[in-house]
C-alpha cells in the first residue's frame, strides 16, 4: 500500500509538472508572438510570474512560508541581488523572443550547463567535473550554435521572398515578351531568363538570410545574458538555504518573489506616471499599461499559474525521488515543448540543422544527467 501510494504521488507530481510547464511555455510563446507590439510585454510577464510564484508557496503552506520574511531594509538587501538575477533570467529571455524563435530560446536555456560549470568552479573551489560533463557541455554548445546560426523567423523570410518573386516574374515576363519578337534566338533568350531567375533568387535568399541573422543577434545576446543569470541563481540560492539563514525552498521562494514583485511593480508604476507627467500619446501609454485584451489576460494568467505550479510540483518531486526522475521529466518536457512549438506555431523555418542541433543538445543533457548521478 505504501509503495502504491508512493508511485501514485510520483506519477501525480510528474504529470502536474509536465503539463504546467508545457502550458506555461505555449502561453509564453503565444503572448510574445500575438502581442509583440507591446514594448513592455516582458516586464508584464515578469510581473505576473513574480506575483504567482509569491502566492503559490503561501497557499500550499497556509502562510507558514512567509514567517521568515526579512523585517528590516538591511535584511531585504541581500534578496535584491537574487531577485535581479531571477529577473534577468526570465525577463531577458522573454524579450529575446521578439528576435528569435521559441525553440532557439529553449535550446539556449538548456545550455546553462556551460556557465553553471564555470560559476560553480569560481564559487566552490573544490567543485570538480569529469570527462562526461565536458563532453555534454560541448554537445550542448554545439547544438546551441546550430540553432543560433539558423534562428530566423519564417514570417520575415516569406514576406521578402514573395516580393522578390514578383520582381523576378515581372522581369521574366518582360524578357519573354522581348524574345518573342526575335524568334531565331528564342532558345538562348529563355536560357538567359532562367539564369536570371536563379541568380535573383539566390541573391534575394542570401539577402533575406543576412537580414534575418542581423535581426536575431540582439535576441542571442539577451539569451546569453539570461543563461548566465540562470547559472548564478542556484549558487546564490545555496547561500540562503545554508546556515545561518537555513531557509526552506518555499520560504526562499516567498522572500525572493516578494522583493521581485515589488520591484517590477514599482518600475511599471513609475514608467506609467512618467509618461502621464510628460503627456505622451495614448499609444505610448498603452504600451506601458495596456488595455488588457481577453486573450492577453488569459495568456498572462496561464503563464503565472503554469510556472508557479510547476515549481511547486518540481520541489515535491525532488523530495520524493531525488534529481534523477525530476531531471528526466524536465528533459522530456523540453523535447515536447520544442515539438509543440513547431506544430502549434508553424511560422518558423526548420531545416536539417535544427534536427541535428536538437539531437546534440538532447544527447548533451542526457549525458550530463548521467554524469551527475
Amino acid at each position: 500500500t505504501d509503495d502504491a501510494m508512493y508511485r501514485s504521488k510520483v506519477l501525480f507530481f510528474s504529470i502536474v509538472f509536465f503539463l504546467s510547464m508545457v502550458g506555461h511555455e505555449l502561453a509564453l510563446e503565444a503572448a510574445t508572438t500575438e502581442f509583440a507590439s507591446l514594448s513592455m510585454i516582458a516586464y508584464w510577464i515578469s510581473f505576473i510570474q513574480f506575483g504567482f510564484c509569491l502566492c503559490m508557496p503561501l497557499i500550499v503552506t497556509c502562510g507558514r512560508a512567509g514567517k521568515k520574511f526579512p523585517n528590516s531594509f538591511a535584511k531585504v538587501l541581500p534578496y535584491v541581488t537574487l531577485s535581479l538575477v531571477v529577473f534577468g533570467s526570465t525577463a531577458l529571455a522573454s524579450e529575446a523572443l521578439l528576435y528569435v524563435t521559441y525553440p532557439t530560446k529553449v535550446v539556449f536555456k538548456s545550455a546553462k550547463l556551460i556557465p553553471t560549470m564555470m560559476v560553480s568552479t569560481l564559487f566552490f573551489r573544490d567543485k570538480h567535473y569529469n570527462q562526461r560533463h565536458y563532453i555534454a557541455a560541448f554537445l550542448i554548445c554545439l547544438g546551441a550554435m546550430g540553432f543560433a546560426l539558423d534562428s530566423k523567423i519564417t514570417t520575415h523570410y516569406t514576406a521578402t521572398t514573395t516580393s522578390a518573386g514578383d520582381v523576378i516574374a515581372a522581369a521574366a515576363a518582360t524578357l519573354n515578351t522581348e524574345t518573342a519578337v526575335v524568334s531565331n534566338s528564342s532558345t538562348r533568350a529563355l536560357q538567359e531568363v532562367e539564369g536570371l531567375q536563379q541568380d535573383l533568387q539566390q541573391q534575394q535568399q542570401q539577402q533575406d538570410e543576412d537580414t534575418a541573422m542581423a535581426q536575431a543577434w540582439p535576441g542571442l545576446v539577451l539569451l546569453t545574458i539570461a543563461v548566465i543569470c540562470d547559472a548564478l541563481v542556484p549558487n546564490l540560492q545555496k547561500k540562503f538555504m545554508s546556515p545561518p539563514l537555513s531557509l526552506s525552498a518555499m520560504e526562499l521562494m516567498v522572500n525572493v518573489n516578494a522583493v521581485g514583485f515589488l520591484g517590477v511593480s514599482a518600475y511599471l508604476f513609475m514608467s506609467y506616471m512618467m509618461l502621464v507627467f510628460v503627456g505622451t500619446s495614448d499609444t505610448t501609454t498603452t504600451n506601458i499599461l495596456p488595455s488588457f485584451h481577453s486573450y492577453l489576460l488569459f495568456y498572462l494568467v496561464l503563464i503565472g499559474l503554469g510556472i508557479s505550479t510547476a515549481i511547486w510540483a518540481y520541489t515535491q518531486l525532488l523530495q520524493l525521488t531525488g534529481s534523477v526522475t525530476a531531471v528526466t521529466v524536465a528533459t522530456l518536457r523540453k523535447v515536447v515543448t520544442i515539438v509543440l512549438s513547431y506544430v502549434v506555431f508553424p511560422n518558423k523555418h526548420i531545416s536539417q540543422w535544427h534536427i541535428l542541433a536538437g539531437i546534440a543538445v538532447l544527447t548533451g543533457i542526457v549525458l550530463s544527467n548521467i554524469a551527475n548521478n
